[in-house]
């Protein structure tokens, strides 16, 4: 996962959760985010979110993803970190949702 411009690195084993969030204020109102991952022997689960307000009113998005554990390095990305290729999870996306309050408010 990147985080504060840096590769954070997470090991999880089989039944563990690992979970991490932050909330931040914005120029236009606030933002905040959270994943969690879990590893099911076969398999690790990310569930995701974030939410905040702007200008343009409350946006709240979630989801959930998972890779297979042989395919955690599976993805190599254009990035070098300590002079290695950074490798990261395929992830297949297999649920997500959005909620926009100001169209749910306007009858959208």
């Amino acid at each position: 996962m990147w985080e504060n411009n840096d590769w954070v690195r997470l090991k999880l084993t089989p039944g563990q959760c690992v979970k991490w969030g932050k909330s931040y204020p914005t120029d236009e109102g606030w933002g905040a985010e959270g994943c969690a991952w879990m590893h099911d022997g076969n398999r690790v689960l990310r569930r995701w979110w974030s939410d905040g307000v702007d200008c343009d009113g409350r946006l709240s998005r979630n989801g959930v993803d998972v890779s297979r554990v042989v395919d955690l390095a599976a993805v190599q990305s254009e990035q070098i970190f300590n002079g290695r290729i950074i490798c990261r999870p395929d992830w297949e996306q297999i649920d997500s949702t959005q909620r926009d309050y100001t169209a749910e408010a306007a009858g959208y």
